[in-house]
């Protein structure tokens, strides 16, 4: 509700939305990681992760970094 309201405010065409997660070729997202089925590179991805907004030394899986060696 709070999306269409978001969208509706600042002009986009009414359209349907919802949480599911339909299958497609492609997804456009801020928060994710691709997995190209090497697990051995998943882990280092995973620590490596960060969003585009937020500062470089402020990692938000820090806590994976310790975990395994």
């Amino acid at each position: 509700e709070l999306i269409s309201s978001w969208l509706d405010e600042f002009g986009f065409p009414d359209i349907k939305v919802t949480t599911t997660k339909y299958p497609s070729l492609v997804y456009i997202d801020d928060r994710c990681v691709k997995f190209d089925g090497d697990f051995s590179k998943l882990d280092s991805d995973l620590k490596d992760y960060d969003v585009y907004w937020r500062k470089k030394d402020n990692k938000i899986f820090d806590n994976l970094k310790d975990s395994k060696k």
